[in-house]
């Protein structure tokens, strides 16, 4: 299988800067996913790899083999797009057949292609059928096949599963990396959709702005994301950040609020640091920071010894065997995942395991690493 090398790759329209400097490496058999927001270059990054959108400057190397100014027809790629092209004058065998029809590959090598296509891809049944027929998930799959079948150095994905509706999109998202790791093609998935990346990736490559901001296996990233974007953008629920800074009253640290919230001189709530968390805030060395914690470690009234800060629960629910609780800090709010639900509008200590917590300076949003 192919090694992708991309080398300080750029891209720029006009006075937009869409990919900027980016280098990365995919291994061979790899599925690395591009995930970030809209806007953030993942999909023009794609392009560059297919050969439909020239860099502006930098390099892409297939296997140390220099490949930027190739066309798409010279590169071998297989790309599919987030909406799926079939033809629907023709049948799904012939849909799967075209591309090898166009090459010149002969009838007896189609027809072996098309029956390992039907038998992998379980489509033996609809081979005959036309694609309009064909429910959404069945397309992605056709569209899968046709791009497979040619045998290309990478697989490109743009997006796949976006368009279909959440019950196919699980499906075919347990589909989807099934069959890479069957074929073992190196793959490059770009998603908006940090479930999509956390569930199917080796590893992922996290955009913003055009810029590279983290390049790790979804667990790694998880557990140590490397600034405040990364935190917030992976996990689901996301990461709570509370804003903190040293008082010069009794309680050491206060997080910030409103007076109609929390009245008084402060207008803060305090946080009762714990020692392990003290010590760590003594070696950061700075009067404000942001603390942030998953809210799948932040539960109510615990015994375990953890930081914790007195709240006003104003929202409780179960959905499926996970409880949660909602309330607000300066005017935000904050949720919580205790072992048992409390009653709305309780007072109760909000206790964070310490061992992720994690604290992001409070101006440039990079983790300290203690």
């Amino acid at each position: 299988m192919t090694v992708l090398s991309i080398q300080d790759l750029s891209v720029q329209f006009d006075d937009v800067v869409a990919v900027n400097q980016l280098s990365l490496r995919v291994a061979s058999g790899e599925l690395v996913v591009f995930l970030g927001p809209s806007g953030c270059g993942k999909t023009t990054l794609l392009r560059c790899v297919a050969g439909l959108q020239q860099p502006t400057g930098g390099h892409i190397l297939f296997d140390e083999r220099e490949v930027t100014g190739l066309s798409p027809a010279d590169r071998n790629v297989a790309m599919v797009f987030q909406f799926v092209s079939l033809y629907p004058h023709l049948s799904v065998a012939e849909n799967i057949a075209f591309p090898l029809h166009a090459r010149g590959v002969p009838k007896a090598e189609i027809k072996t292609s098309l029956e390992w296509a039907a038998q992998f891809f379980k489509l033996g049944d609809l081979m005959r059928r036309r694609p309009n027929r064909l429910p959404p998930g069945d397309k992605q799959k056709v569209a899968l096949a046709r791009a497979v079948v040619r045998k290309p150095s990478l697989l490109l994905l743009d997006e796949p599963l976006s368009a279909l509706d959440e019950q196919f999109r699980e499906d075919m998202r347990w589909e989807l990396g099934k069959l890479q790791a069957e074929l073992g093609i190196t793959t490059v998935y770009v998603t908006h959709d940090q479930r999509e990346a956390m569930s199917l990736a080796d590893r992922i490559v996290l955009m913003r702005d055009g810029k590279l901001i983290q390049n790790a296996g979804p667990a790694e990233m998880y557990a140590n994301p490397v600034d405040r974007f990364a935190a917030y953008f992976i996990g689901s629920p996301p990461m709570n950040f509370l804003s903190v800074h040293r008082s010069s009253g009794r309680a050491p640290w206060l997080v910030d609020a409103e007076a109609a919230e929390w009245p008084g001189p402060n207008s803060a709530v305090p946080l009762q640091a714990s020692p392990g968390l003290a010590a760590r805030l003594d070696k950061i060395g700075r009067d404000r920071f942001t603390l942030g914690v998953r809210p799948q470690h932040l539960g109510i009234d615990g015994a375990n010894g953890g930081s914790r800060i007195a709240v006003h629960v104003v929202n409780a629910f179960t959905v499926g065997h996970d409880h949660q609780f909602d309330f607000s800090v300066g005017g935000t709010l904050y949720s919580g995942m205790p072992a048992a639900l409390p009653a709305i509008g309780a007072r109760v200590d909000a206790v964070m395991t310490d061992d992720h917590v994690h604290l992001f300076d409070a101006d440039t949003g990079d983790r300290f690493d203690v």
